[in-house]
């Protein structure tokens, strides 16, 4: 069953429930709040949901872990995440607002984002999940699982978020993507504040071509919009998609530029409408990966800002 969650900035959540109503399990959860909340309580008191062993959250962002405290604690079920995904969730969600903001502000200020855009942008509010569940069954790469009847294995990657899980049927005919695959042109692959120097982008290639060896006839089960098949060239075509900003990046950069400077060298006016104050991040994942390649320079100015520049 696909329970499609609201989201105002983005397409709606899909929650994915497996099995019968007495051996069930939960696949992403939807943003915390009321709303969410009240589609799955319908839910449970028609008796579509009932006897939920296992919650399992594909990653740790706010939209698909957002009810898993209630669901967890309604259901007594067990709690299923990868280890980073789960202590990023527990630092973030105890983080005080003033901190979170001010360690979002550094990190703006060192992509060269405006003074005024750093003060009108504020960072993402993950205290409404506390306390997060502390007890969790950590999931681990090619992990084996048998949830709602059916037998998974666990495939662990980086690139949307630090290590995400999809969950692959032994059969091999459907995944549960999480936001690791989406359909169109994909996740935004973005270095956030807590790990200003990661490379993402390195991570979600690797991830990629290991999508590439999975049968093309399997139907993924994203964590937004509708379900699809033909991975392999997907995922193929994903990874183009990012070649080609990196391809844009270097053909356009000249002297040495800050992230915020090198933005619209790789994205769109349309991109950039979309994703606002995320661009920056999404342009530092560029950057980190060019830069840990050995194909750009950075340094910090005297203001405390990156700067990148190509190495001729």
């Amino acid at each position: 069953m696909r329970l499609a969650c609201p989201m105002r900035r983005f397409a709606s959540v899909n929650g994915w429930v497996i099995g019968a109503p007495g051996r069930q399990a939960i696949i992403d959860t939807g943003m915390p709040g009321a709303e969410t909340a009240a589609l799955w309580q319908r839910c449970e008191a028609d008796g579509r949901i009932a006897g939920v062993e296992a919650v399992v959250c594909t990653h740790m962002h706010r939209d698909h872990a957002g009810q898993a405290p209630g669901l967890v604690a309604r259901h007594g079920a067990r709690l299923f995440m990868s280890a980073e995904e789960h202590a990023g969730l527990m630092a973030v969600s105890a983080a005080a607002p003033a901190e979170s903001r001010a360690k979002l502000g550094t990190f703006l200020h060192r992509l060269g984002v405006p003074a005024a855009l750093i003060a009108a942008t504020e960072p993402i509010d993950y205290t409404m999940l506390a306390p997060f569940p502390a007890q969790f069954t950590p999931l681990d790469d090619d992990m084996a699982l048998e949830l709602g009847g059916e037998n998974w294995t666990v495939l662990l990657g980086g690139g949307h978020s630090p290590r995400a899980a999809c969950l692959l049927s032994a059969d091999e005919k459907f995944l549960l993507a999480g936001d690791q695959v989406l359909p169109g042109s994909g996740p935004h692959v973005t270095v956030w504040a807590e790990t200003p120097e990661a490379d993402p982008l390195g991570a979600y290639f690797a991830f990629l071509a290991r999508l590439t060896r999975l049968p093309d006839s399997l139907t993924v089960l994203p964590g937004h919009g509708a379900p699809f098949t033909g991975l392999a060239g997907h995922a193929a075509n994903l990874d183009q998609n990012h070649r080609r900003r990196l391809d844009r990046v270097l053909a356009g950069l000249e002297g040495a530029r800050s992230c915020a400077e090198m933005a619209r060298l790789a994205f769109s006016e349309r991109a950039a409408e979309r994703f606002g104050d995320l661009l920056p991040g999404m342009t530092l994942a560029l950057a980190n990966h060019l830069w840990q390649a050995g194909r750009l320079r950075r340094h910090i100015d005297d203001a405390g800002v990156y700067r990148f520049e190509k190495i001729r």
